[in-house]
């Protein structure tokens, strides 16, 4: 699906920025993405997976940028998402037992049973865990999770705030930034900037969004 896809000169920029982060301790590995519709977001996502989802990238740019940043053999078991009008914990739980069911059919399992259970917020954490575990058990050195279209969730949280339990995405960061030999990439994907999406928030439910979303890095691609 990348056949044609020319990478824009602030797209090269920004995957070797987060192929980098990958490398080292030091850098942010949380980040959100935005860029009106039309400027290849989705596209770039699937570029940055193949980037850094296996050793011989489909893309020549993306062979490219491995040669230049260092990656040598270092792989991250991707995990694509599309996001959806629903509570962002069960959403992620249901699209995690699709991506890891080749990793672990028993994990998939797993995963969607606990999308279907009261606080699944609680679970979500501990199946990424384990899912970036058995990924090292089969030479990756870790996750990259990537989450298109996450406007959608903050427009239900918005419109459904008692059911929203936002905070899942500041675990998510937390998580993704901590220092580990097994590192988490997040990267969310936005069509608008995120203050647009929390207008209709009262001022303190807007200023817990902004808080959570101040773990995350942004930048723009257009």
């Amino acid at each position: 699906q990348l056949d044609g896809y020319v990478v824009s000169s602030i797209g090269r920029t920004l995957a070797e920025r987060i192929a980098t982060a990958t490398k080292t301790l030091r850098q942010p590995r949380a980040w959100s993405i935005t860029g009106p519709y039309g400027c290849g977001k989705s596209a770039f996502a699937l570029f940055l997976a193949d980037l850094l989802s296996t050793s011989s990238p489909k893309h020549p740019d993306g062979r490219r940028l491995r040669d230049k940043v260092g990656l040598r053999n270092q792989r991250l078991f991707p995990l694509l998402l599309v996001g959806e009008r629903a509570p962002l914990a069960t959403s992620l739980l249901a699209g995690l037992a699709k991506s890891v069911l080749q990793l672990s059919p028993a994990l998939a399992k797993e995963a969607l049973k606990a999308s279907h259970q009261a606080h699944p917020e609680q679970r979500l954490r501990l199946i990424l865990k384990q899912a970036a575990s058995l990924a090292t058990k089969k030479g990756y050195n870790g996750l990259i999770f990537v989450i298109d279209e996450f406007g959608k969730y903050l427009e239900y949280a918005a419109l459904h705030p008692d059911e929203a339990d936002f905070f899942v995405l500041q675990e998510l960061a937390e998580y993704a930034d901590r220092k580990t030999d097994s590192p988490l990439v997040l990267v969310t994907i936005l069509h608008t900037a995120f203050s647009e999406y929390v207008n209709r928030l009262g001022t303190s439910r807007r200023s817990e969004w902004q808080k959570v979303f101040q773990r995350l890095r942004m930048d723009n691609i257009e």
